[in-house]
C-alpha cells in the first residue's frame, strides 16, 4: 500500500524549510570502509537494521523566504535507481511548481543529488532557477586530469556533473562560503567531494543542512572515523565529519541531511563511544 506524500515542513527563523523525499537507494554496508564486517553487523543489529542489503534514504529540501524559493539538491530522478525519482511529485504535493524555484543550491555534484535537476530529455527541469555550486566543486568535476586519475567505474560521475551544469548555462553561479540565499550561508564541508557544501539556515541557532556527512547514520555515528567508498578525499571527509559532529552536538544545533531517515530533522548527542542521532519530534502543522 502506498504511503502519503513525502514532504515535511519546519519553520526555521524567518524561513520555512520543507524536507522532500526522493525515495531510497538500495545499498549495503559494504560502502563503509575502515571497519571490519563483524563490527558492522553488531552495530547495525543494535540499531535494529540489517547489516546486509539495506535502503538508504535520499532527500532534498526547499527553503522559502521572503517570497523566494530555493531547492537544495534534487535527488537522483526516476532513472538513477528503482527507488528514486519521487522528489518531483513530493515537490508538487508540497505546493511548489518547477517554475516557482528561483535558486538551486547544490551540496555536491554526485548523480544521486543532481540527476533530478534534468527532465527526460536532459534539459533543465527548473526553467527559472539559477544553479549555485561551490567554485571548488565545479572545478573538480570539470578537471580532465582529475577524471583521468579516477577509477574507470567512477568516471561517469564527471560526465553527469558536466551535463547538469551545462543544462543550466548561462544560469550557473559559482559561490564561496558566504550568503547564497536570503538567510542561508554556505558552509564548507569538504572531503566527500572537494567542494562538498552544507547550508546553514538562520544562523548558528538555526538549521545545518549537512549534505552527505553520513550515508548510513547508525554505523557512522558510532564510528565517525570510517570512510565511504564514494569519498573523493577520504581522510579529509573523516576530519570534516568528526569536526562537524563535535560542533553540532556541543551547540545542540538542529541538523538535516540527504541520507538521514525522513523527515531528517534531528539533533546529535555525544556518547561514551561515538554519537547518537536524536530525531526531532514530529509535529502535525506549522505556524
Amino acid at each position: 500500500m502506498q504511503q502519503g506524500p513525502g514532504f515535511y515542513r519546519r519553520v526555521i527563523g524567518d524561513s520555512v524549510v520543507t524536507a522532500l523525499s526522493d525515495g531510497w537507494l538500495d545499498g549495503s554496508t559494504d560502502i563503509v570502509i575502515g571497519i571490519d564486517q563483524a563490527e558492522k553487523e553488531a552495530v547495525m543489529a543494535r540499531n535494529f537494521r540489517q547489516a546486509g542489503p539495506l535502503r538508504l534514504a535520499l532527500n532534498g529540501f526547499v527553503i522559502s523566504q521572503g517570497g523566494r524559493t530555493a531547492l537544495v539538491d534534487a535527488g537522483g530522478g526516476p532513472n538513477f535507481n528503482p527507488g528514486t525519482g519521487k522528489l518531483a511529485a513530493n515537490l508538487a504535493a508540497a505546493g511548489h511548481a518547477p517554475e516557482s524555484i528561483d535558486t538551486i543550491l547544490i551540496t555536491h555534484l554526485h548523480p544521486d543529488h543532481v540527476l533530478g535537476l534534468l527532465d527526460d530529455k536532459g534539459a533543465a527541469r527548473f526553467p527559472n532557477a539559477t544553479l549555485k555550486v561551490h567554485a571548488k566543486e565545479h572545478a573538480h568535476w570539470h578537471n580532465d586530469a582529475a577524471k583521468a586519475a579516477t577509477p574507470a567505474h567512477f568516471q561517469g560521475f564527471f560526465d553527469v556533473a558536466r551535463n547538469v551544469v551545462a543544462a543550466y548555462a548561462p544560469r550557473v553561479e559559482l559561490v564561496d562560503d558566504n550568503e547564497v540565499f536570503p538567510g542561508v550561508v554556505a558552509v564548507p564541508l569538504p572531503g566527500h567531494t572537494p567542494g562538498h557544501t552544507g547550508y546553514r539556515v538562520a544562523g548558528e541557532q538555526g538549521l545545518l543542512i549537512w549534505g552527505d556527512i553520513f550515508h548510513i547514520p547508525e554505523l557512522q555515528l558510532r564510528h565517525p572515523d570510517t570512510s565511504i567508498m564514494f569519498d573523493v578525499l577520504p581522510d579529509l571527509a573523516k576530519e570534516t565529519r568528526i569536526a562537524t559532529l563535535k560542533t553540532v552536538s556541543a551547540g545542540r544545533q538542529l541538523v538535516a541531511g540527504m541520507h538521514l531517515h525522513f523527515p531528517t530533522f534531528s539533533h546529535v548527542r555525544e556518547e561514551s563511544a561515538g554519537y547518537a542521532l536524536v530525531p526531532e519530534m514530529w509535529v502535525a502543522e506549522v505556524a
